[in-house]
């Protein structure tokens, strides 16, 4: 009986994908028109933008982006 528990924690673990660094751009920026541009260089898998008093946060979900 334990050893059905040790043999089920032992499964296959898939690998943790790590997201690239965030980008920063303190400059003054149009939020919609900064988005439209960066859609055509970004996979379809796509970003996240975020913006604050300081400036825009840019995250992209892979390195290919």
């Amino acid at each position: 009986m334990v050893t059905d528990n040790v043999e089920q924690s032992q499964g296959v673990t898939m690998p943790k994908t790590v997201n690239p660094p965030s980008i920063f751009s303190e400059s003054n920026l149009y939020f919609d028109n900064f988005t439209a541009k960066i859609k055509g260089f970004t996979q379809p898998g796509g970003f996240v933008c975020k913006t604050s008093t300081k400036g825009v946060k840019l995250q992209t979900f892979n390195s290919d982006s």
